[in-house]
Parts: structure tokens; sequence; C-alpha cells
């Protein structure tokens, strides 16, 4: 290097030969950068804009130094100054690694809290050479919103929404926010509390918009979000008449619910039955009005009143303050159970063997319903001291009727009495549909064989 000056033993070796000059050369060119101050260090990473989750495994990256060169990493919030400084995150570590393994967030003897404004500073020890980030990056804590739950439903002006959260690694107040999800609107619920002040109520407003939302708990870039909720229009008191509600056909005899839903209302409420909407009778004279309810009611009677198997009818219910009422939308019919009564033969009547005799019987809602017939009789050599065969099998029970030719066995076949008069006999109708049976039986009557 030109103006650099060599020992005489140095120069002297030199001059004796064109291949030592070159040797001589590069030995000299080593010797001034060995004398050269070191190049400054450079952080890479982080230089600003990151967002680094507290806890999470990330890198902290600078120029390598030279072999045997130690640097120390810093932690600084705000600036980059001393006043600023928040902690080491490393005292002391190999420069020439260029890179440091960082739990983000940890620095010796602490750890930090959220926050957007932090620097990192690489500086050589026993060295001037330093350099930090070029603008902030973030630190993220973590906020967990637990409450309100996914699908939970409020109404304006009369529900109180509970909001809960969890915050890791949060400082400070954090924001809470209401935002709806099919919509524009937006709601501070609160805009300052602290972190670890969940959860808090909050009493909906009446001009909230009716939809589906979410609960926002934020602190600058860490932020959580709840599940989604829906919250209803205001709607002002009231209770609404479910079931019966119009349409339907009750079947008299069975227990029926009469179900009503009340909103915003207490104590109790009377149940009145109308026919053609005139009143008919109280069914109940005091029922508790509070959510989904009923009465159970056996559709026959009202009171003492028996009830007609018509329609026209509808169930009314009222507070007992009278302030609040409503009534089934449509009539609805009450119907007969599924009946069957045999009337012919009658008690005492005496049927000839081998003339045709008609059984016939009444039938309530038989639709569906296949009947057997069977013949009972008194039969001394029987081990319960009763005969019999069958009549017939699979008779529509809205048949109503049935030709038998009397004595005979499936309707069919000679006379299976001997002559003489057979007293006693009874004649069984048994009608089944699903696991419905349905049972009628006569009254004694005779059969004569001549």
């Amino acid at each position: 290097m030109k103006g650099m000056i060599l020992d005489k033993a140095h120069g002297d070796g030199c001059r004796r030969g064109h291949g030592r000059r070159r040797l001589c050369w590069l030995t000299a060119v080593v010797f001034a950068l060995a004398a050269l101050p070191l190049p400054a260090v450079t952080l890479i990473a982080p230089n600003g804009g990151e967002s680094w989750v507290i806890g999470s495994p990330v890198t902290i990256t600078w120029t390598p130094t030279a072999a045997g060169v130690e640097v120390r990493i810093v932690l600084f919030r705000g600036g980059t100054t001393e006043a600023h400084r928040v902690g080491s995150i490393k005292n002391s570590t190999p420069g020439d690694r260029g890179s440091f393994a960082w739990e983000a967030g940890n620095f010796v003897g602490g750890r930090a809290v959220a926050g957007d404004d932090y620097y990192v500073r690489v500086l050589v020890i026993d060295g001037a050479e330093a350099d930090a980030s070029n603008a902030p990056f973030s630190l993220l804590g973590t906020i967990s919103v637990t409450t309100p739950m996914e699908t939970a439903a409020y109404e304006a002006s009369t529900s109180i929404m509970n909001v809960a959260w969890s915050a890791a690694d949060v400082g400070g107040n954090v924001r809470v926010d209401l935002e709806r999800q099919d919509g524009p609107e937006r709601y501070v619920i609160r805009d300052a509390v602290a972190a670890g002040g969940s959860p808090l109520s909050w009493p909906i407003p009446l001009a909230t918009a009716e939809g589906t939302y979410r609960v926002r708990v934020s602190q600058g870039t860490t932020q959580g979000s709840s599940g989604r909720c829906h919250i209803m229009a205001y709607r002002p008191p009231h209770v609404r008449v479910l079931q019966p509600n119009g349409g339907e056909e009750l079947v008299m005899g069975r227990s029926y619910p009469i179900r009503w839903q009340p909103h915003g209302l207490s104590g109790n409420l009377r149940v009145e039955l109308l026919k053609d909407d005139r009143l008919v009778g109280t069914l109940s004279a005091s029922s508790p009005v509070g959510g989904m309810c009923s009465y159970n009611w056996d559709g026959k009677t009202c009171g003492t009143i028996k009830l007609l198997a018509r329609g026209g009818y509808k169930i009314r219910v009222t507070t007992l303050d009278g302030l609040h009422t409503d009534v089934s939308d449509a009539p609805f019919s009450l119907a007969l159970p599924p009946n069957i009564i045999l009337f012919d033969p009658q008690g005492g009547d005496t049927w000839i063997s081998g003339t045709v005799e008609e059984i016939r019987w009444n039938a309530t809602k038989l639709d569906g319903y296949l009947v057997t017939i069977d013949l009972y009789f008194p039969d001394p050599s029987r081990p319960a001291g009763v005969g019999g065969f069958r009549i017939a099998r699979d008779v529509p029970g809205t048949d109503r009727r049935f030709p038998w030719t009397v004595g005979t066995l499936l309707n069919t076949g000679s006379v299976r009495f001997s002559r003489g008069l057979k007293s006693g006999c009874t004649i069984r109708l048994l009608a089944s549909k699903d696991t419905s049976v349905l049972v009628s039986e006569s009254k004694p009557f005779n059969i004569e064989t001549r």
C-alpha cells in the first residue's frame, strides 16, 4: 500500500527477487487491515414494523462481527436513549454468530407488556459500535374473550350483557367495543378499563340496532373477539298462545298441554276456553306466567261443563291484572276418541244356526282399524269351561257390520253346533291399528240349532 513503512528486514527481503516482492506486498496489506478499526455492527431484525407475540420464539439478527467480539442486546420502549431502557435481553453473546434466539418480551429479570413502541439495540462490548431498530416494532399480548358466548341472545333495553376476558402480558387499560357483523354499527362498551378488570356488565341501550355482533377487547394491535351473539330489538311485554293455536284436532280424553310464551311478564295468568269467540269457562284460574308454561287439559271438560266434539274452540290467556292477553290465532276442534261398540246381537236374542244374521257395531274414528270377530260359549268339556271359534278376521272397522252364517267357523262350512239351544253365547270384537287395540263384547245371547 502506498506510503506504508516496513521494517528493514522486510525491505531487504523484498528486494531479493520478484516472487518474494509479491509475498511481501500481501503481508503488508494484512498488517494494514489489522490496524484499521472494525466495521460498525448493523441490526437487521427487528428493524421496525414487526409484530411479535410475547412469549413466542423469535430471532434477533445483525451483521456478524469479527470472531471473539461479544455484543450486548438491550430492549427499549418509546426511544433508544438510556431513559427509555427496559432491560438487557442478553448481557453478552458472541457477535460473530449474527443472531440470538429470543423468547419475545423476556429480558434479564423481567418480561415486557404489550406495546407498539419497542426498540432493540445491539452494541459491541468494549467498543463504540452499536445499532438500534430504525423504527418501533410491536410486542403483542394475548386477549381471549370468553363471554358473550356463541349464539347468546339479548334484547335491547331489557338485557344486560356480561363481558368476560382473560389478558396475558397486557398492562394498563383495554378498550371494549361491540361490533355488528351484518351491519356498520359499532358501540363503545368501555373506552378504557383495566386489562385485569374482567368481567364487566353492560345494560344494552334501547337504541341498539338488531343484528349479529361480536365483542372486541383490544389494546393497540393486541385484541381478542367473542363468539357471535344476537341482539333483538326491544319488544313490549306480552304473552302469546302457542298451543293449540288453530287447526289442531284434539282427541277428547287424552292429556294435552296448553302452552303459552310470556315476554317481560311475571306473576300469574288465567287460562280460558272459548267457543265461537264466546267464553265457555275457565280452565285455570291462576297459572304461573313465567317461562315456557303449560297447563294440561283432558279436552273433555271445562270446569263442570262437559264438552261436545265440535269445532270453533280457542284458548285465551290473560294476566291477572288484565293488561296482557292473547287468543289462539284460529279455531281448533275436539274429536271423540277411536271407539267400537257392538250392539247386535243384543242380550237375550236367539239366532238360528244356518241363517244369516248381521253382527253390527258403532264405529268412531276407526279409519285404518281392522276387526277380528270371535264367538265364545259355555263348554264344560274345556278346562276353563269356555269354548269358541273365530267368525271373521281383518274386517274394516268402518264397515260397521258383518253378515254371519250363524254357527259356522270363518263364515264357511257347516254349522258347528248339535241340535238344541246353546245359551250364554257372546261375540267379541277386537279392533287394532298399529299399537292401538279396542275391544267390545256383546251381552249373552242364544244360538238354536234345529
